[in-house]
């Protein structure tokens, strides 16, 4: 399991600088009204589902597009995407924003009342504006992050966020937060911290 994490660490904390190129495979959309559609669905070589607005999947040989809005997970091999939304914020605060603009896509790796989730996200460098239209030149670059979510809840996990963010998420878990004031926990034990909160405070 710490191999697991610090390979994490690695991917989320530090760019992947590889050049991104989309490939397909059959998964399946669960939409937010429950209906599941199989199909071949757009990601990338490394197997990363990257965050969007939207995401691309065919079906009967015709592509499609789905806002991420419209989209409760995607199920790729054995792995498990939620969406889930990019911060936490309030609605009436914020009556103008466009609604796709809060969504994110990421890969569960623990599940419960409170996932942690690693998403990833397209960094475009050195790209020069073509007067025809478009960009030439440049690379991609993908970059990810790690988030807890609960609810609608949405802290993003740092080195320098650790300790509130975890607190915040799990300020309703006596056995979580005696463990963070004791300073017990760092966070190389993250998913560990996560798994043993839902599995006392959650089941």
């Amino acid at each position: 399991m710490k191999r697991k994490f610090f390979t994490l660490l690695a991917i989320c904390f530090f760019i992947i600088n590889f050049k991104a190129y989309p490939v397909y495979q059959q998964g399946k959309i669960i939409t937010s009204e429950s209906d599941t559609i199989a199909c071949s669905i757009r990601f990338y070589q490394e197997g990363i589902l990257l965050s969007d607005k939207k995401i691309v999947y065919r079906k009967n040989e015709e592509k499609f597009k789905i806002e991420l809005k419209d989209i409760k997970a995607v199920l790729l091999d054995d792995k498990t995407y939620h969406v889930f939304p990019a911060y936490s914020y309030d609605e009436s605060k914020l009556p103008n924003i466009d609604e796709s603009k809060f969504y994110r896509i990421g890969e569960v790796i623990v599940k419960g009342k409170v996932e942690l989730i690693q998403a990833y996200y397209i960094i475009m460098t050195g790209y020069t504006p073509s007067p025809y239209g478009g960009h030439s030149g440049g690379r991609i670059s993908v970059g990810g992050s790690l988030s807890l979510v609960k609810n609608n809840e949405v802290k993003l996990i740092s080195r320098s966020t650790f300790n509130r963010s975890v607190g915040i998420m799990f300020r309703d878990c006596e056995a979580i937060v005696n463990k963070m004031n004791d300073l017990k926990y760092s966070l190389e034990n993250l998913i560990e911290i996560v798994t043993e909160g839902n599995k006392v405070c959650y089941e």
